[in-house]
């Protein structure tokens, strides 16, 4: 995984984006069924979700690595973090393969999904947060506010284009010698 801080922003667009554009290339062909159509277009975001996770997850496990010992967060909120948003994609495939044999999973309610939709929405914020302080820590040496690291939040969030700037910098803090950046 560590070899995702050493490529390049193009190629991690295309690994990201090519396979789920694809998968949604097929699934508006009036060919395929409803319902393989629905698992298509599934598929293509549980592959977004995945590989965007797997790129914060590795950035966020390499940066924190970089800070001193009392400095780093808790980077179990980081993966659980990660997790629920692909659990939360990977719903929808359960309810619609629950649907068609006719198994009735019970806490696939309204009332569950609409919690785990709130839940999921600050997990998709956290990771973002998470590797856009750590890098501008990071690259100033000294804890920061939050107008310090807001350009690279932006950055992370519009990913597709953000990716162009944020990865320059990712490959710069990765590859230098140093180990620890925050000043006392």
């Amino acid at each position: 995984m560590k070899k995702l801080l050493h490529l390049s922003p193009l190629l991690i667009i295309a690994v990201i984006y090519i396979p789920s554009l694809t998968f949604r290339l097929f699934s508006h062909d009036q060919t395929y069924n409803p319902v393989e159509r629905s698992t298509l277009f599934l598929l293509s975001s549980i592959w977004l979700t995945g590989c965007q996770a797997a790129w914060l997850w590795t950035v966020g496990v390499n940066l924190s690595k970089k800070l001193k010992p009392g400095y780093d967060r808790d980077l179990m909120l980081l993966k659980a973090s990660l997790f629920i948003p692909f659990a939360y994609v990977t719903m929808p495939i359960v309810a619609l393969l629950s649907t068609l044999t006719g198994v009735v999973i019970p806490f696939l309610t309204f009332g569950f999904y609409s919690t785990l939709h709130t839940i999921a929405l600050f997990c998709f914020i956290y990771p973002i947060y998470f590797v856009a302080s750590y890098l501008t820590t990071i690259e100033y040496g000294k804890p920061i506010k939050f107008v310090e690291y807001v350009s690279t939040l932006l950055a992370i969030v519009l990913f597709p284009i953000g990716v162009f700037f944020v990865q320059p910098r990712i490959k710069k803090v990765v590859n230098s010698s140093s180990t620890r950046y925050v000043k006392d």
